[in-house]
């Protein structure tokens, strides 16, 4: 059975403002949708569909104090198309990842393995929210339980860009 997972990456212009070459922007996005992917099928799903946004922090920011009433700039943010829990079918519209490229570039540097790293670990966080998983106001269990599977699919991703 052929595989339809959609994985659509968006940019905005501010990300011309970040220290990045077209060439690094574009391969950014290659990395990101493969990992998407291979995630998706390390999890059995065969058929969906997830859209992805990369900006700085400003529109971060600014998208965190809309849909959140958080005003201000974060890693990653997760807009699921409907409520899921972790052990549901995948499939269909899963929802929304953004990204702030900005941040993902800090903290790659900070813990010292790079943007496209970060960006895969972000992107993956991202869509383990989409999953229904969750690390905030849940039980020690369910916190680790998303931790070992943002590894364990980490692992895969990376596996798949090599």
């Amino acid at each position: 059975m052929q595989s339809k997972l959609k994985v659509s990456i968006q940019t905005k212009r501010s990300l011309a403002r970040l220290p990045l070459q077209m060439e690094e922007k574009k391969r950014l996005q290659v990395i990101l949708r493969k990992s998407l992917k291979a995630c998706l099928k390390g999890l059995g799903c065969t058929e969906a569909s997830v859209n992805l946004l990369l900006c700085n922090d400003e529109e971060i920011q600014s998208i965190n104090c809309q849909w959140r009433n958080k005003d201000k700039a974060t890693d990653v943010l997760s807009f699921p198309f409907i409520d899921r829990q972790p052990d549901d079918p995948i499939a269909g519209e899963l929802g929304d990842i953004v990204i702030s490229v900005e941040t993902a570039i800090a903290q790659g540097n900070e813990i010292g393995h790079g943007l496209e790293a970060e960006a895969m670990r972000l992107a993956i966080h991202g869509l383990l929210h989409l999953l229904g998983y969750d690390h905030e106001g849940v039980s020690k269990a369910m916190r680790s339980r998303m931790e070992k599977t943002e590894e364990e699919l980490f692992n895969l991703a990376y596996a798949s860009i090599e």
